[in-house]
């Protein structure tokens, strides 16, 4: 009998390729530099701290590049990105596992650093920033949208938080949580998040998601036109503006928010789960892989609620 594969997920799980090449800069054209999420055969999945700190200096080439006006960014293949990679999601990238319960000192101080890389990257970047958004855009991948100034959607766009469906249950441990609640309303906002839909790019359109959207086939021109129409700008003038748009947001508490989800992402990794509950992230580990938790998971939605 031929031995089980052994399915590497979780803390043994390792990227496919060089991080370097999982996230791509380059300069498109005089004042436009673009960012590419390189995995497609993941779908763009973004493995938690090293693609987080390589976002951050991929984006910093752009930033440093006083020619720079804008950044786009975009992902390689089908999708924009599936979120947080579920291979090796961050609690076990900081040593969690079923047996091993990391103290709180280590929950919070990692989550610091590797997420405040993520915000500078995204929330915090001085240039103007174009989200090229088709495919699948899930969880993290969400943020990393709602964070740049503009969002251009291919009509493939399929946009969703199925990332609650793993214990946040309405929880958004992100600053990101104040563009959402800005654009969406808290009704729009809890719906969201509690039911997981997936939105298409017009309903993104018209919840106010998206500033625009195309055929896939016009998607990158499309985006490139509205960022060389923001380059006609003074350099000196978009700073400043962005710089503004980002002294309102932390007059609104961002933040405040990113101070306060250290702990309660902490928190979140404490959950106690009771009988008739499925604890996707530990069944994934001790029941058979991956993509046979997934299913379960949302088969279990989907019986039950229809989303």
């Amino acid at each position: 009998m031929a031995e089980a594969k052994e399915v590497k997920i979780g803390v043994k799980y390792q990227l496919e390729k060089p991080v370097g090449e999982t996230i791509l800069y380059e300069k498109v054209e005089p004042h436009i530099g673009r960012v590419t999420l390189n995995r497609p055969d993941k779908h763009n999945a973004i493995l938690t701290p090293e693609m987080f700190l390589e976002l951050r200096d991929k984006m910093q080439l752009g930033v440093d590049d006083d020619d720079i006006k804008v950044i786009i960014v975009r992902g390689a293949g089908p999708s924009f990105s599936a979120g947080d990679d579920q291979g090796r999601p961050p609690f076990e990238a900081y040593g969690g596992d079923p047996k091993i319960r990391p103290p709180q000192s280590v929950r919070i101080t990692k989550m610091v650093q590797w997420v405040k890389a993520f915000n500078d990257a995204t929330i915090y970047c001085p240039k103007i920033t174009i989200a090229q958004v088709h495919g699948w855009v899930i969880g993290m991948a969400t943020q990393m949208v709602d964070a740049c100034d503009l969002a251009i959607a291919g009509e493939s766009l399929k946009y969703a938080h199925l990332e609650q469906r793993i214990g946040f249950a309405g929880l958004l441990p992100f600053p990101t949580i104040i563009h959402k609640m800005l654009t969406l309303g808290p009704k729009r906002l809890r719906e969201q998040l509690l039911t997981s839909k997936v939105l298409t790019a017009e309903q993104a359109l018209d919840w106010g998601l998206v500033n625009k959207v195309v055929p896939d086939a016009d998607l990158e021109e499309e985006t490139l036109r509205w960022a060389r129409g923001i380059a006609m700008h003074s350099t000196d003038g978009l700073v400043i503006g962005k710089m503004q748009t980002m002294l309102v947001l932390q007059n609104l508490g961002m933040g405040l928010m990113e101070t306060a989800n250290f702990p309660i992402h902490a928190l979140f990794t404490n959950i106690k789960w009771r009988a008739d509950e499925l604890n996707y992230l530990k069944s994934r580990v001790t029941e058979g892989g991956l993509k046979e938790s997934f299913k379960a998971r949302e088969g279990r939605w989907k019986d039950k609620s229809g989303f």
